[in-house]
């Protein structure tokens, strides 16, 4: 805003210098007093500033958004930053944006999961809370890249990016989902374990270990599949996301039968 005034002001400023010797003695026969005619002239400057860019309004505001970009908060990592909307135009330029974006939430599912390993060994409610908020940032980067995807023009697609864009979002909802499910699932468990002060044996710390480091395995597979070209490719998600529900199932009955102490 502040930066469109100033280019506002500074096109009138010009037009009306160059026209000054020609406004000036106008001004004065219109009205001898000089006070009134110069309160006269900045009401005419701003009302005829004003007509000149009204119609310019939109294409403006484009040129100033493209000039000065919403500005990504690096301690946010919910805001996209592979989102180009300039993109657009060029599909597989876009898509591949998307791609890096949906990477970004495979980052975040890892540190949450690894923040629930340390949630579920510790007894540190702040980390719980903050491995808990993790889930609200996947939400937000999936909502993100699905209004981006869905913003492009489907008639400037071929069979090859249609492919491609199903793919990401394939990619992007199943680890939303799996991110729900360490959300509502290990989470609250590790949530209960603190309130109640129970810490588990030292059989379920080693079977809670070996649980997250095969769901982050599958996570970096997933994604390594995912990036990859060529005719084998495909969403590898959804079978990782049964894999974190198996799991989960797994380790809930070994600690019915192994205990917490």
């Amino acid at each position: 805003m502040p930066i469109g005034n100033l280019i506002n002001r500074i096109v009138g400023c010009t037009l009306a210098l160059a026209l000054l010797n020609w406004i000036g003695p106008a001004l004065i026969a219109l009205e001898p007093n000089t006070t009134r005619a110069v309160a006269d002239f900045h009401t005419g400057f701003n009302i005829i500033l004003a007509l000149l860019f009204f119609p310019l309004l939109k294409p403006f505001a484009r040129f100033l958004v493209r000039l000065l970009p919403t500005r990504v908060d690096a301690a946010d990592p919910s805001q996209p930053v592979y989102l180009d909307g300039a993109a657009r135009e060029t599909p597989s330029i876009a898509l591949a944006g998307a791609a890096r974006e949906a990477l970004r939430m495979v980052d975040v599912f890892e540190a949450m999961l690894r923040g629930a390993l340390d949630s579920l060994n510790g007894g540190d409610r702040k980390r719980v809370t903050e491995t808990a908020r993790m889930d609200n940032v996947l939400d937000r980067l999936d909502t993100a890249i699905k209004e981006y995807l869905t913003s492009l023009d489907i008639d400037a697609l071929d069979d090859a990016d249609h492919q491609r864009l199903s793919e990401i979002l394939a990619f992007t909802t199943n680890l939303e989902h799996a991110g729900d499910i360490v959300e509502k699932s290990l989470m609250s468990l590790a949530a209960k374990r603190i309130k109640r002060g129970v810490s588990f044996s030292e059989i379920s710390r080693q079977e809670i270990r070996e649980m997250i480091d095969r769901l982050i395995g599958n996570a970096r597979a997933a994604a390594a599949v995912f990036m990859t070209e060529g005719p084998a490719r495909g969403p590898p998600a959804p079978r990782r996301k049964g894999g974190l529900s198996r799991d989960r199932n797994a380790y809930y009955r070994r600690i019915l039968r192994t205990g917490a102490h």
